[in-house]
Parts: C-alpha cells; sequence; structure tokens
C-alpha cells in the first residue's frame, strides 16, 4: 500500500505540474459555490464527493488489527496526502486537455507504465478489501455477543489479536452480496453512485443514533450533542462524552481492570476479586455466546 500511495502522490505532482491554477480548489469557497449554487444537482453531486474518501472507513474498520495511533498516522501521514494530490493531478490534467476527462487517473501516467499501474491499482483493491472485510468479521462478532445476532462460528486466527478474527458464514453472505451487486449494476457508473447513496445514507444513520446515545442515553445537554453529530459523527463518543466504562466495555488492554464483559442488555458485570475463579455470572444470549479470548 506504501507504494501504491506513493506512486498516486508523483503522479498527481506531475498532473498539478501540468497546471498549477488547480491548487485554487484547496480553498472551500469553490465547494460551498458550487453546492449552494447549483440546486439540486449540487446536493445530488454529495454522492459522488463521498467516494472522494470513502477508503478512510477501511482503515478504521481495521483498528483492531493495528490500534488507533498506527491507523491515525497511516491516514494524516500518508493516505490523504496522497489522495489530495491524486484529485488535484487529475484536476490539472483535464483542465489542460479536457479530452483526458475519460480517465484522467490512469492518463496521468505515460503510455509505457499504464499496464503496471493497472495491475498495481488491481494489488491495491484487493489489500484495501480484506480491511473492509476483517471489518465486518468483527463486528459481526460483537453483534453476535451483545446478542444481537444469533450464534455464529468464529474462528480466531491470531493468539496475541483477540480482534483478528473469521466468520465463516458473513465471508459468504459478502460473496453472494458482491457478486449480485455487480451482476444488478453492470457498470461502474451506476455502481459507484448507488454506492455514494449507501456511504451518505450510513452517515445520516449513524449521525442520528449518536444524537440520541449522547442526549437520551448519556443525558448531555442539547447543544453538546446536536455539536457532536454536526461535527464530530464518528468520533464524537470518545471527544465530547468519554465514559470508559459505557462506552469501551471490551478495551482489554488498558482499561481491563476497570470494565468487565458485557450482558445483553447493555450493563457491565463487575470484575471477579484477584483470586476468585467462579465465572462471572452471565445472563441471556450473553451466556449462551461468550467466548475466553486464547491465550
Amino acid at each position: 500500500m506504501i507504494v501504491w500511495f506513493s506512486t498516486i502522490s508523483v503522479l498527481g505532482i506531475r498532473g498539478i505540474a501540468l497546471h498549477p491554477e488547480v491548487l485554487k480548489a484547496l480553498s472551500p469557497t469553490y465547494a460551498f459555490d458550487f453546492l449552494f449554487h447549483t440546486g439540486a444537482t449540487g446536493f445530488l453531486s454529495l454522492a459522488a464527493v463521498v467516494l472522494a474518501i470513502t477508503g478512510v472507513e477501511a482503515l478504521y474498520a481495521d483498528m483492531g488489527h493495528f490500534g488507533r495511533a498506527g491507523d491515525h498516522a497511516a491516514w494524516l501521514l500518508l493516505v490523504f496526502p496522497a489522495c489530495i494530490l491524486s484529485y488535484l493531478g487529475q484536476g490539472g490534467l483535464i483542465l489542460n486537455d479536457p479530452s483526458t476527462i475519460s480517465a484522467p487517473f490512469f492518463q496521468l501516467m505515460p503510455q509505457g507504465g499504464r499496464i503496471p499501474l493497472v495491475v498495481l491499482a488491481t494489488a491495491a483493491t484487493v489489500i484495501a478489501s480484506q480491511a473492509v472485510i476483517s471489518g465486518a468479521f468483527s463486528i459481526a462478532q460483537q453483534a453476535a455477543e451483545l446478542g444481537y445476532l444469533p450464534r455464529l462460528r468464529v474462528i480466531h486466527t491470531s493468539e496475541r489479536q483477540i480482534g483478528q478474527v473469521y466468520v465463516p458464514f458473513v465471508n459468504w453472505v459478502l460473496l453472494v452480496a458482491v457478486l449480485t451487486l455487480v451482476f444488478s449494476f453492470q457498470t461502474s457508473a451506476k455502481l459507484a453512485f448507488a454506492f455514494g447513496m449507501g456511504v451518505t445514507a450510513t452517515i445520516t444513520i449513524t449521525t442520528i443514533l449518536f444524537f440520541f446515545i449522547v442526549r437520551h442515553r448519556w443525558h448531555r445537554p442539547l447543544w453538546l450533542a446536536a455539536a457532536g453529530s454536526g461535527g464530530l459523527p464518528g468520533r464524537g463518543p470518545r471527544v465530547l462524552c468519554r465514559q470508559p466504562d459505557q462506552a469501551h466495555p471490551w478495551r482489554l488492554a488498558a482499561a481491563g481492570h476497570r470494565a468487565g464483559p458485557v450482558h445483553g442488555d447493555g450493563h457491565v458485570v463487575p470484575r471477579q476479586p484477584a483470586g476468585d475463579r467462579r465465572a462471572p455470572a452471565y445472563r441471556g444470549a450473553a451466556a449462551d455466546i461468550h467466548r475466553r479470548a486464547p491465550r
């Protein structure tokens, strides 16, 4: 992935050099002008705009493997700058030669290097998809442990990382879903638009859910819940309303001594005193699906 992002950065710089005036696009005034002065077109274009940064959730979906610090460093120091350079470079190429609008990314590369670029892009796609797949496994495992899904077969693939799991049922469901989408939409343009709308709907749903949790579960002031929902839909719980025993009951490292397992009703079970070998009193679905981490 380092080779991939380094490559698109170099290509982006090449496109910027063709038309340096494209750097003006860094100003947000152009985006606001387009959004508020083009009517419905500007609003519907948000589905395509979301695709510009839609890969970032793959980084954070795989946080259980690499940790928060590693994901933040990868995004801020490598992925985000590389994406900005690539998009600006494609814009510079189109402004310099409008006939390249059909495939600006690949036309940034000279003719002799396009086949290796296609191979590299395919490899990067496969690698990036693994982060999303492993994230789906982790979400399914956690949902089953909390009683929101029926019991699933979960295979731990690492003796050191509790977050590295494989769920065969979810793997086959993803395969069928992906093939169905490909054969249904047929073209990448239709699939990209549908995916952008799906991501936008997901962001909206999670923002609304976060607002209700902060307002009605944690009983925070309305202005704080609104500010967190409007500005920090993904990181709001950590930044604004941090409550370790509620927000992170399964953090097994630094906070492992503070929080115990969770019942299906969301309550944290107190840890047993040191030396007490009695099993914790689980209730409901959590009693059936509780698993110990491999040692």
